[in-house]
């Protein structure tokens, strides 16, 4: 069996959610009652991501034109979570690495 050890930066959806929210002033979700809910951005549903899952994102500090583009725009949509971690990396508001996004709800 071939293996490999990696290093892992590692973590919690929720605290990603929050520090992306916070980074580029993602507001929280209103209810028709008034009442807000969450921190704006949320991983889970911009990236599909599944309950009791775990997802690998390499960041190093570089988008694509695309990636830049969500940045810029502000977008929450497929592989924002990357292109906003790149860009925290690029400002050094994060580490570059390897991430390990735990998704338990």
């Amino acid at each position: 069996m071939k293996t490999e050890l990696k290093t892992y930066i590692v973590v919690d959806y929720n605290d990603l959610d929050k520090a992306i929210s916070e980074t580029y002033d993602f507001k929280p979700k209103v209810m028709p009652s008034g009442r807000s809910y969450g921190y704006g951005f949320e991983c889970v549903a911009a990236e599909e991501m599944n309950n009791y899952s775990n997802y690998i994102i390499d960041v190093d500090g570089e988008n694509d034109k695309w990636g830049q583009e969500i940045v810029d725009k502000r977008k929450s949509s497929f592989g924002s979570v990357r292109a906003y971690l790149n860009d925290m990396a690029k400002r050094d508001l994060v580490p570059k690495g390897v991430y390990l996004v735990k998704v338990f709800w």
